[in-house]
């Protein structure tokens, strides 16, 4: 069996929740891009939010994230 990483069910019908780790930004259901409104100093732009890979989310259960649960998944060599 390995271990995986996976958002906990109450968490997953939000659609742009996101999260930082390690000075980045990551989207923990779905990748989307938001758009950061105009200023006076700065013009309107796009940020993309890429979604969270494995080791990001094992790293957030590391450090105790309430999103992140731990799982077991077997493999097809594990069944057989």
């Amino acid at each position: 069996m390995v271990a995986m990483y996976r958002i906990k069910p109450p968490f997953t019908n939000i659609p742009n929740l996101c999260t930082q780790i390690e000075g980045k930004t990551i989207a923990l259901n779905q990748a989307f891009v938001n758009t950061v409104p105009a200023s006076a100093s700065a013009p309107e732009r796009k940020v993309s939010v890429p979604v969270a890979t494995q080791s990001d989310l094992k790293a957030l259960y590391a450090q105790g994230c309430p999103c992140v649960e731990e799982f077991e998944e077997k493999l097809k060599a594990d069944k057989e």
